[in-house]
């Protein structure tokens, strides 16, 4: 028996990743993605004594090679899990992960008769499954198989060993897609624990981990906990390359991303303008890699610092226009630039206007945009993608767990979270706006709160309108879905559970929506 389970159930208990001795990376942004190019050349078989292993990117739950850890007995066995390893990274390199699940199951079973459950090499197998696993949502299984990992290094090693952080990472992120950010987060947090014990408080490699931690406080509304692990990250970034440096604007960029999101506009047109200088430096002021901070900098001009976007004095309105324009100005001039670059800019410009209500000006705009990928059927595909079906221009982004708006610590119980969802429908209109909204379906009824916070979001999303024929027209029936998480204790909390209903007057008044559909 493994951990309640028969080795010929490996379906079950090995069900969801891939440790692939060498490179992948999962974390709470971009959960469950691989990435084929951190993957380890596996290195000829050795001794365990003389065995070494170098990973080419430490910051997430990543293939590693296990062979070097084993007492290899047959060149016969040696040759086959050789064999099916390299098969497993092509696999996987192919994002073939169904392929990879069954190759993975092998190299478990080979590995398993050949040094027995509770090996390192066993548990690293059995981390490369769960992340195949996970590519393939089976995540019950992919939590077992990471749970099993840990367990193995935690008896054959210790419970601070280094080897810990890979899996550790794997099972928060298959927590996180598994409905459970309470749990992740204490994931999270041993891996960044046993990080610091190992490699010190200001390595590079607990980057992804920050990342996935700072996303659960964003999830659960704990936005100063989640800018402090923003500010942490870019400053290991800082650490490492040379802040004027070209090597420094990912993360730049990054940064002027979660800014935004956190509602930091002041500090987002900071870091734009940060990207500026450096590109102007490097690379001159016509530089076509410009084009992208400018959009992003004007864009930023449209918030102030309240969490919902006001009109704004005119006079930052027209500096944000003065950033597109010129960004525009660059596609016309540049020997380099495409009509792929300049539909780009143009389209940045129209929706700054729909955004800033200029509604004139961006219809003339859009359809500009329409001439020009009309010229050739080449960019047919372009026009039917960006300006014949909505496009999100404005999202939202309603608390998801009941309560997270107004507990500081709405991850800090034991309760189990279940999962509820308000269902609304609506139009959007010819400027990009939502109509005739209506909640259509709930989930639990008795948590209405949850329904006035999402209608009070819903005002704030605003899409590219469609075109027909030339032409800005409205959409009828949209639906937009938001699921988020409560506890039974929540439901306890409320005093009566009244029969759910449309919303009434005083709801429409309340998130100002105007069903005329103009």
């Amino acid at each position: 028996m493994i951990f309640g389970y028969r080795i010929h159930y490996l379906p079950l208990l090995i069900t969801t990743g891939i440790c692939l001795f060498g490179g992948s990376v999962l974390h709470a942004q971009s959960l469950l993605k691989t990435y084929p190019h951190d993957i380890a050349i596996v290195s000829p078989l050795q001794n365990e004594e003389n065995s070494t292993t170098t990973l080419e990117n430490k910051s997430g739950p990543q293939p590693k090679n296990g062979l070097s850890d084993l007492k290899i007995k047959s060149s016969i066995f040696t040759q086959q899990l050789l064999e099916n390893f390299q098969l497993y990274k092509n696999l996987l390199a192919n994002d073939m992960t169904a392929e990879a699940d069954t190759v993975a199951k092998r190299i478990v079973d080979l590995s398993i008769k050949e040094t027995g459950f509770k090996s390192t090499s066993t548990a690293k197998a059995l981390t490369n499954l769960a992340i195949v696993q996970s590519h393939n949502k089976e995540y019950i299984a992919a939590q077992q198989n990471y749970e099993a990992a840990i367990g193995i290094i935690e008896q054959v090693e210790d419970r601070l060993n280094s080897a810990l952080i890979n899996p550790l990472h794997g099972l928060g992120a298959v927590q996180l897609a598994s409905n459970r950010p309470d749990l992740a987060l204490d994931t999270f947090t041993r891996a960044q624990h046993i990080n610091h014990v190992n490699k010190g408080p200001h390595n590079f490699d607990q980057v992804k981990t920050l990342e996935s931690l700072a996303e659960i406080y964003i999830s659960s509304g704990e936005i100063e906990k989640a800018h402090k692990l923003h500010n942490r990250i870019y400053a290991l970034h800082a650490r490492k390359y040379d802040t004027n440096s070209e090597n420094i604007m990912p993360i730049l960029y990054k940064r002027a991303e979660w800014q935004h999101r956190l509602r930091l506009y002041d500090q987002e047109r900071s870091t734009y303008r940060k990207i500026i200088n450096i590109i102007e430096k490097n690379k001159g002021k016509q530089s076509l890699t410009l084009i992208r901070p400018l959009t992003g900098l004007a864009n930023a001009y449209l918030y102030n610092g309240a969490l919902d976007r006001k009109s704004y004095p005119e006079n930052t309105i027209t500096t944000g226009e003065l950033y597109l324009k010129r960004a525009i100005h660059l596609t016309e001039e540049h020997s380099d630039s495409t009509w792929e670059i300049r539909e780009n800019a143009l389209l940045s410009l129209a929706d700054f206007y729909l955004l800033s209500k200029k509604t004139i000006k961006a219809r003339r705009l859009y359809q500009n945009v329409w001439d020009l990928l009309s010229e050739d059927a080449s960019r047919f595909i372009n026009r039917y993608n960006h300006l014949e079906v909505l496009v999100l221009l404005q999202d939202i982004n309603p608390p998801i767990y009941y309560g997270a708006n107004k507990n500081k610590d709405a991850l800090e119980y034991d309760d189990q979270f279940e999962r509820g969802k308000v269902v609304t429908k609506f139009m959007v209109n010819t400027r990009g706006r939502v109509k005739n909204l209506e909640v259509i379906e709930m989930y639990p009824l008795g948590l209405t709160n949850i329904r006035q916070v999402v209608l009070k979001e819903m005002k704030r999303l605003i899409y590219r309108p469609r075109l027909e024929n030339r032409r800005l027209v409205n959409t009828e029936n949209m639906t937009y879905t938001h699921e988020f998480f409560y506890r039974q204790s929540d439901l306890a909390s409320v005093d009566k559970i009244d029969k759910f209903s449309s919303p009434t007057a005083d709801d429409v008044d309340e998130v100002a929506v105007n069903n005329s559909g103009k």
